[in-house]
């Protein structure tokens, strides 16, 4: 595996320094003004990055609209594109339906697990938990269903499909 240049670890450090623990859309200029990099140097490696897939950029939908000032804050690629913002490139792993899928089938393949149990241990917010088991189950990966002892409880280990609770996720093989 090839070494990180001294402007990629640059770069890249700058972007996990705007960034903190997001790993949303940063701009540019932020990311820019913390690397201290000549402008042709920045571009050349954020473009060289994304192309690596070391990072994502966001291309700006209407450049012609920015002032000469705000477009130097910008990554440019020389052929008229103009890129507003960058990201680190979020890992499929990293994903929480996939967090949330791979910790459930930890308790086994068609083994009921208490959704109260999983919501503590995956490490999501509460409402990451909700959408991920959303999907997980538009996806038909998980079946979920209501423990009829708790049938109206309403606490974190309540799920709630087209209104109705849900306590318990089962994977789907």
């Amino acid at each position: 595996m090839k070494q990180p240049t001294e402007t990629e670890t640059i770069l890249l450090s700058a972007l996990r320094q705007v960034a903190g623990r997001s790993r949303g859309l940063q701009s540019c200029g932020d990311v820019r003004r913390i690397a201290k990099l000549p402008k042709s140097v920045f571009d050349a490696e954020a473009l060289r990055l994304a192309r690596e897939r070391k990072l994502v950029l966001h291309e700006h939908d209407f450049p012609q609209s920015l002032s000469d000032t705000k477009r130097a804050e910008l990554v440019e690629d020389g052929k008229g594109r103009v890129f507003v913002g960058m990201a680190l490139p979020l890992l499929a792993t990293e994903l929480p339906e996939v967090k949330l899928l791979n910790k459930a089938r930890l308790y086994g393949t068609g083994a009921p697990v208490r959704i109260a149990t999983l919501r503590k241990d995956v490490g999501l917010t509460d409402s990451e938990f909700d959408v991920a088991l959303g999907v997980l189950q538009r996806l038909q990966k998980v079946a979920l269903y209501r423990d009829d002892n708790r049938a109206t409880a309403k606490d974190a280990g309540t799920y709630f499909v087209s209104g109705e609770p849900r306590h318990i996720l089962y994977v789907k093989g």
